[in-house]
């Protein structure tokens, strides 16, 4: 394995090099397109100083993020405290990536009788998760975020020859 070029640099086990494209940052408005786009992440909260990942459905409206839960540790620990929801994508035949993260403060809104409280519960949201699912808890949305990316690394290094 010979030294790096001069426009790529060999980092790492086996010679991988970085591809040299760049992680550009999504705008809001393609964040929440993703977000409105895809129904699917995944729900991070801290439960007694330790990050828990859930993996739900949700739906968007109004900014925030509305999804159902049962009874349990979500509805115990989430309500009051702030939450993220992570979603991605990745295409192999574009070689083309993207995540989008909704950072806000939970509120449980199943009996919660204002106007948008009732809108949002009114959103098509069937739980994919099995069980009655009869709490709506909502994310509201304080700040996105995301990147996307093209081919982040190329493999190993070719040998020098």
């Amino acid at each position: 394995m010979g030294d790096a070029g001069p426009d790529e640099e060999a980092i790492g086990r086996a010679g991988q090099r970085l591809a040299g494209h760049e992680v550009l940052d999504l705008s809001e408005d393609d964040c929440w397109a993703h977000l409105k786009g895809s129904g699917f992440g995944r729900l991070a909260i801290v439960v007694d100083g330790v990050p828990r990942v859930y993996p739900m459905n949700y739906a968007s409206a109004d900014g925030a993020l509305a999804f159902r839960t049962e009874a349990g540790t979500k509805l115990r620990r989430g309500p009051g405290s702030m939450a993220c929801l992570e979603i991605d994508g990745y295409d192999p035949r574009e070689a083309l990536g993207w995540s989008v993260m909704a950072v806000g403060m939970l509120k449980d809104i199943t009996d919660a009788p204002d106007e948008r409280s009732v809108r949002l519960r009114a959103l098509p949201l069937v739980p994919s998760a099995p069980g009655a699912r009869r709490h709506w808890l909502v994310l509201e949305v304080s700040e996105v975020s995301g990147r996307c990316f093209r081919r982040g690394w190329l493999g190993p290094a070719e040998p020098d020859r």
